[in-house]
Formats: structure tokens, sequence, C-alpha cells
């Protein structure tokens, strides 16, 4: 009898930690990528030369990470719903780095300009390689904003 009192005891800590946990986890507000320092300081076309070599490699290296990047803007986007897009690269070359706004820092982000020279700096999440070579491959950078 004893020894079942103890195991359910176990039991019932075990979840009240996990429940505890979870609850942390997702009330947990974002960190505000303005204030973080980068893992990483890339221009767009190293960035973009270093994914087309081995973008597995590259993958791995930056997923996940914070990362600053500096380039040329090819144009900003505005979606429906009014969220913002900065695109950089050069004309000569169709990939691009695709910046998603972060939405506490969309008006500095609207304020750009096509042609003018920005550093950008964001989460990294993923590469959208393009296999047929005739639209280029898309490096995606979520929670973007001007770094300073």
């Amino acid at each position: 009898m004893k020894k079942r009192i103890i195991i359910i005891a176990c039991i019932a800590v075990a979840a009240i930690a996990a429940g505890l946990y979870g609850w942390h986890e997702y009330f947990r507000p974002n960190v505000d990528v303005a204030a973080v320092k980068p893992a990483y300081h890339i221009s767009t076309n190293n960035l973009l030369n270093e994914f087309s070599k081995d973008d597995s490699d590259a993958t791995k290296k930056y997923l996940g990470k914070i990362i600053a990047v500096d380039g040329k803007v090819k144009k900003v986007e505005k979606d429906e719903k009014g969220y913002y897009t900065i695109v950089l690269g050069t004309d000569d070359n169709s990939s691009s780095v695709r910046c998603a706004a972060d939405t506490l820092h969309m008006q500095s982000i609207a304020s750009l300009k096509e042609g003018s020279a920005v550093s950008v700096k964001g989460i990294f999440t993923g590469y959208n390689k393009d296999e047929t070579g005739l639209l280029g491959s898309d490096i995606e950078v979520s929670r973007s904003v001007i770094n300073n």
C-alpha cells in the first residue's frame, strides 16, 4: 500500500511539473530581435553564394539563428493584411533574401526605398531552392528589423 502511494505521488509531481513547464513555454514572450546581437553578420551576395554552394550545410549553420544581412533593397512588399517583406538582392541575380518584418517595427520598414543599402536583422527560418533555375532561390528570414 505504501509503495502505491509513493508511485502515485511521483506521477502527480511529474504531471504538475510538466504542466507548469508547458504553461511557461506557451505564455513565454518573444524576444525583441532588435535588442539581440546577431550570431552572424554577412552580405546578401555572400549568403546567397554560401547557399548555392551547399544549401544543406548552410541551413544547418544558420537555422534558428539571428543573422544580420547587408544588401540592396530589391523591393518592399506589403500584403493584404498590411505586413511588410523586404526583398534583398541584386538585379542581375534572381535569387534573393526575403525578410518578413517584425510587427513591432513596421514603421521603419515601410519607409525603405528600392535600391537603398540596408542592414536587416532577423531569424533565419529556411531556404526555398529553385530546382528549375528559372525563378531564383529564396532565403527566408522572419521577425526582421532594421539593424542599427
